[in-house]
């Protein structure tokens, strides 16, 4: 058992003082100090001063479960864990923002003292009020857990409080049937598209456009594509798909040399409007250049330059969906579905591994075609 001997006051040059607490454990022979320093000589900050540096001393003999500490500065020390740790770029974006709601709520509250009642409520008010999907606060409670698991690994709390956190989730029936009728495109709507492009006279948007669509990329992906990550075997022409591109502050847009999932990382095999569009996009390239670029800016194309040009397009043309250039990667799998492609062939080929979406779209096409079916087999009967 730690014994602590009588604190010293000490007078500093710069008029503070210095609170010292010398102490010795079986653990090791002598006597050690540790100290703080503090404002003035006054009972309340000796007293305070006492009760951090015993709590020091404690933590560093491995004796104290709980140091005290706000949500604020246990979510800086989880969040510079995470590079170290290996996660990516734009998941640690998506982290961080979510940190910073999170603080904004209970930043400035001592870690030790938040409740699962608290945490039950913030989720419900982000559910409800602020009308969040279940996946996204979904994903918040999921970052709360391995917030708090960080506290208890490291002796900020005895318990998580995140054991009993339940999430009230809402019926999202009616907006799952809706974004699997809506979330692709028909073939109308996509000529739509491609013709404003070609009013725009801006080529460069048609034919990423179209290179999404014909691929089911995502738009990282289909932005990090570069000139040599086409091959050619026999006379089948491959995409290899080995990163994403992101957009990094200082450094302008790069490649990641890995996607999203695993799985992700995959070959699919092109169809020739894709090889044409490999073929034209190419030219005057090097081997490294990116395949498709802003024709003004130089830049590989990014959510940041697509979304607000489909939006546009949109307002043009009267489409009435939620567009953004993942509707290409969504409408891409509505055609393998009306081509009667297997849905384990095509999520392969998009880079899913369970992937509630293109279940969605897959099932509502099918039974679109089972539908249609229906109808036609009133026209069987045998000739009497």
């Amino acid at each position: 058992m730690v014994k602590f001997f009588s604190p010293q006051v000490t007078k500093t040059s710069n008029g503070k003082y210095q609170y010292s607490i010398r102490y010795r454990d079986p653990s090791f022979d002598g006597i050690r100090k540790k100290s703080l320093v503090i404002k003035n000589n006054s009972s309340y900050a000796k007293n305070h001063a006492d009760l951090i540096v015993k709590q020091k001393i404690r933590a560093s003999l491995g004796l104290s479960e709980q140091q005290p500490i706000t949500f604020s500065s246990l979510s800086q020390k989880y969040f510079g864990t995470l590079e170290k740790r290996g996660n990516a770029y734009k998941t640690r974006l998506s982290y961080r923002s979510h940190l910073n709601k999170i603080n904004e709520v209970f930043g400035k509250q001592m870690v030790s003292t938040i409740t699962t009642i608290q945490i039950n409520k913030f989720l419900d008010n982000l559910l409800y009020e602020k009308n969040l999907s279940n996946k996204t606060v979904h994903s918040y409670r999921a970052l709360l857990n391995n917030v708090f698991s960080y506290a208890k690994q490291f002796g900020y709390i005895k318990t998580n409080p995140m054991v009993d956190v339940k999430i009230n989730y809402k019926d999202e029936s009616h907006k799952n049937n809706y974004r699997a009728e809506n979330w692709y495109l028909t073939d109308d709507e996509m000529d739509k598209i491609i013709r404003d492009c070609n009013e725009m006279h801006r080529p460069d948007y048609r034919d990423f456009i179209l290179w999404l669509y014909l691929t089911g990329m995502r738009i990282g992906e289909g932005g990090a594509i570069q000139v040599d990550d086409i091959i050619q075997k026999d006379d089948i022409f491959f995409c290899k798909i080995n990163g994403t591109l992101i957009k990094i502050v200082g450094q302008g847009y790069v490649k990641q040399p890995f996607t999203k999932t695993k799985s992700s990382m995959r070959d699919i095999a092109l169809p020739q409007q894709a090889v044409d569009l490999y073929l034209d996009n190419k030219k005057g390239k090097n081997k490294k250049d990116y395949l498709f670029t802003n024709k003004r800016t130089g830049n590989p194309f990014s959510t940041g330059t697509i979304n607000p040009v489909l939006k546009s397009i949109c307002k043009r043309q009267n489409i009435d969906k939620p567009i953004t250039a993942h509707i290409f990667r969504h409408t891409h799998v509505s055609k393998l579905s009306e081509l009667g492609y297997p849905l384990d062939v095509i999520s392969k080929r998009v880079g899913h591994e369970n992937d509630k979406i293109t279940r969605e779209i897959y099932l509502h096409i099918t039974n679109r075609k089972a539908k249609k079916y229906n109808e036609m087999i009133s026209g069987l009967n045998f000739p009497k």
